[in-house]
């Protein structure tokens, strides 16, 4: 495929119709400065070619102009196996497709975007842009180094493009004067194993190349040496302008002065952090103790708690058992006294 003309009506910044002419085959070049419009015209024959008219994709709404009310207009002109094509689409409003062949429209509307398809041996019917086809007409910006990943369908087309002109090299007696010469041409630098013959271009190539190579890892070693010294030296001549500056030196010296005053500091915090934690272990040692006196003082009231508890029950009962004495002697002194009234009445009796 050759594409011939672009033009774009309403179309991002054109809002007016642009025409591109002057394609052909070979190299062409569009140069224009930034945001100039570039992308725009490839990202409007990208979907003329594998769009769909009645799309609504974020693609086909960047291609509306801002602040108009307009259809986005598409024409591509290309010629492919010795017709000439003309796409005619619009996009977003009033949309529409047309395919002409030589000057004679052939498809109109939905059939119209798979026409395209088809003369572009692309698979029919399908709903999504060519990607990895279109890859080879429109690196992206920022993705001129990623590879290109082709559907069935380019596969196919490409694996068609490759057997048919492999067909035409090897077939038939120019493939067989093709081959011989090439044999002709192998057989001065390679042996019957495939081995590269010595004395022919190949095995001359092969050990200039080893030599290249041996040389080239000397010469990646010596300007590595290099380097490193370059850089000590770089060092060392910023160490030595530093000296020769009163104003480095000052800095220097101030730099000295607080860095040993720090280091003075350090060591006094040091000193404190181990006085500190000594401290902490005396009173932790101390707080030991104590805690044991405390268990042994809880563990003594306990006893004393305890014994007064007994002293108590041993006052009870000696406060009932002198009770029950005063009981038992008021008795006996209220017997003695009878006892006194029967022997007087006994002597008065006798």
């Amino acid at each position: 495929m050759i594409i011939t003309h672009l033009a774009v009506d309403g179309v991002g910044r054109f809002r007016s119709r642009h025409v591109i002419r002057g394609l052909g085959p070979g190299l062409n070049l569009l140069c224009a400065p930034n945001e100039a419009g570039k992308s725009t015209l490839f990202r409007a024959l990208h979907l003329a070619l594998f769009g769909r008219h009645s799309s609504k994709t974020v693609d086909v709404r960047t291609l509306e102009t801002r602040g108009a009310e307009l259809p986005a207009c598409v024409e591509v002109g290309f010629n492919r196996g010795g017709a000439d094509y003309l796409v005619k689409k619009s996009f977003l409003r009033s949309a529409g497709a047309k395919l002409f062949k030589n000057g004679t429209l052939v498809a109109d509307g939905r059939s119209a975007d798979e026409a395209v398809w088809t003369a572009l041996d692309l698979t029919p019917g399908t709903s999504t842009a060519e990607e990895a086809a279109f890859g080879l007409l429109w690196v992206r910006q920022g993705q001129s180094f990623l590879q290109a990943e082709p559907s069935d369908g380019t596969k196919a087309l490409l694996s068609r493009v490759i057997e048919a002109e492999v067909g035409e090299v090897l077939g038939g007696e120019r493939g067989e004067r093709v081959r011989k010469s090439v044999d002709e041409k192998l057989a001065l630098d390679e042996t019957a194993k495939g081995q590269a013959k010595t004395g022919g271009a190949w095995k001359t190539a092969l050990d200039r190349r080893a030599a290249a190579q041996a040389t080239l890892a000397d010469l990646r070693a010596t300007l590595a040496a290099l380097e490193a010294d370059r850089t000590s030296l770089a060092e060392k001549l910023r160490e030595r302008e530093t000296l020769a500056d009163p104003a480095g030196m000052a800095q220097l010296r101030a730099d000295r002065d607080a860095a040993l005053l720090e280091r003075e500091q350090t060591a006094k915090a040091e000193q404190a952090a181990q006085q500190a934690e000594t401290e902490q272990a005396q009173r932790e040692l101390g707080f030991d103790r104590a805690r044991k006196r405390h268990e042994e003082l809880v563990a003594l009231d306990q006893r004393i708690a305890k014994t007064r508890e007994k002293i108590a029950g041993l006052t009870r009962r000696l406060a009932e058992q002198t009770a029950a004495c005063a009981a038992q002697a008021a008795t006996l002194a209220a017997q003695e006294q009878a006892l006194g009234t029967l022997a007087t009445r006994w002597a008065e009796a006798e």
